[in-house]
């Protein structure tokens, strides 16, 4: 906390009772070659910091993000967090970004996640609302990880009490502005490979469920994203998605192009139009009103949504998702610790 300049580096850490590593409001720091598995909430959970590196790292069994640069700062023309050369896997998400601002996110796997990425607003974080991710070069696939199963060994902890996770997603931004997703590899993600939301946050409001008392901002769209030159299937070309792009339609100047799932075939979407990037539309550079409302893709965000302990899925049928929640026992609660392997001479983080 405050430790500006501080170097973490070559150790494991696991079962952390909230956080393995946790560093926040600082200014200068460096995560290399560091292993975290099975916390309760986020095997790495930065919050609040500027000019922060992280690479080399693995984050599994997490009850929230593996990975999550929360409240980054606000840095035009810069970046205040680099994610690089990463893995992170089996956790409830790989990645999770509430005001995740100007981080640079690039060369990275996010796989076995009930889903890859979340990125999000809300007002109780500092820097409101999210902006400028750039997210390039990364590999997301297989992430049908289901945490809501009683067998599961990774409990959902953070999101427990007022939304589902859509298990089966790899990147799914709920509300954010400017950022770009451009040269990743999506495959295997059984419901959506991308899914661009607002009506969640327009559910939810900003803030997560007004019951908490959190401040209120007026509900939005997410606007001016950019999702170009991504393909939505394996190398092999035999693993797609479910559906390549999701999108509800809401928001201003979101734009898709060069997105394929193989050679001259255009991705899958359940969206009724995806607008371009840099065509002129009615005479402007990029689209400025909202595309056509994708009802059913909005329903399904509503129904994520937990309302006196039971998600809103239910009343609408029945959750593909499995019976939930995980049992206490699940390893990243207390009630399951279990020991790392015995260590080696070397060390996890530095075996070969």
């Amino acid at each position: 906390d405050r430790s500006d300049g501080v170097i973490i580096e070559n150790l494991s850490v696991w079962h952390g009772h909230e956080h393995g590593i946790y560093i926040l409001d600082t200014s200068g720091l460096l995560i290399d070659r560091v292993h975290s598995g099975y916390s309760k909430d986020y095997p790495f959970l930065t919050f609040a910091n500027d000019h922060g590196l992280m690479k080399n790292c693995e984050a599994f069994g997490g009850g929230d993000g593996g990975i999550y640069p929360g409240g980054s700062a606000e840095t035009p023309g810069r970046f205040s967090m680099e994610i690089t050369g990463c893995r992170s896997y089996h956790n409830v998400l790989g990645y999770s970004g509430t005001q995740g601002n100007h981080v640079w996110v690039h060369d990275n796997e996010f796989f076995d996640n009930a889903v890859g990425l979340v990125s999000d607003s809300e007002t109780d974080h500092p820097n409101y609302p999210q902006n400028n991710l750039l997210f390039e070069r990364n590999l997301v696939y297989d992430n049908n990880f289901n945490p809501y199963l009683e067998t599961s060994d990774v409990k959902a902890t953070v999101f427990a009490d007022f939304a589902y996770i859509p298990v089966g997603t790899g990147v799914f931004l709920l509300s954010g502005n400017e950022n770009t997703f451009q040269s990743n590899q999506f495959w295997g993600n059984d419901r959506y490979g991308f899914w661009l939301g607002s009506g969640y946050g327009l559910v939810l409001a900003p803030t997560g469920p007004v019951t908490t008392g959190e401040p209120f901002a007026p509900p939005w769209a997410s606007a001016k994203n950019r999702v170009v030159n991504n393909f939505f299937n394996s190398p092999a070309g035999d693993a797609p998605n479910g559906t390549d792009i999701a999108w509800d339609g809401m928001g201003e100047g979101n734009c898709f192009e060069e997105n394929w799932r193989g050679e001259d075939v255009p991705a899958t979407t359940d969206a009724a139009f995806l607008p371009p990037c840099n065509v002129p539309v009615n005479g402007q550079p990029m689209p400025t009103t909202a595309a056509v409302p994708n009802a059913p893709n909005l329903a399904t965000q509503a129904s994520l949504v937990i309302v006196e302990g039971e998600p809103i899925c239910f009343r609408m049928g029945t959750c593909e998702w499995g019976p939930g929640p995980a049992p206490e026992n699940a390893r990243n609660m207390p009630e399951g610790y279990r020991p790392p392997p015995d260590p080696t001479p070397c060390g996890p983080s530095t075996c070969g």
